[in-house]
């Protein structure tokens, strides 16, 4: 199996149609299968975006699933310290966030930061201890 690509679409011809319209492009070609996710609670994750609609407007912010654990790499790993890995998160974040949500994700950045520096070593490494 081999996905493609991901769609992002906005509906406004209702439930039936929207039915019909997913039966009618899976019978298209049968070597490509279409799947649909339904906003829940005026919200949709697509790809790294939790997908908010708010007073007649789409809104955004970093979208991680239930799954996520926050753990970013361990000190002794092999990658080189000099990735900056928190500065691209904090990047990251802002860039696929809406500035109404900014202090709500880089609080939760604080906390990802924090746990791994304490759960690998309990204190930050030198830059170039080897």
């Amino acid at each position: 199996m081999r996905y493609l690509d991901d769609y992002f679409a906005l509906w406004s011809h209702g439930r039936e149609k929207r039915e019909e319209f997913l039966k009618f492009v899976n019978q298209i070609d049968g070597k490509i299968q279409f799947t649909m996710e339904v906003e829940e609670g005026e919200r949709l994750p697509f790809l790294e975006v939790e997908v908010i609609r708010s007073n007649g407007t789409l809104k955004k912010k970093l979208f991680r699933k239930k799954s996520y654990v926050g753990i970013i790499l361990i000190f002794r790993s092999h990658y080189k310290y000099g990735l900056k890995i928190m500065r691209n998160m904090i990047i990251r974040s802002l860039c696929l966030t809406d500035l109404e949500f900014w202090d709500e994700e880089l609080n939760k950045l604080i906390r990802i930061f924090l746990r791994n520096i304490k759960g690998s070593t309990g204190k930050w490494m030198p830059k170039d201890q080897n």
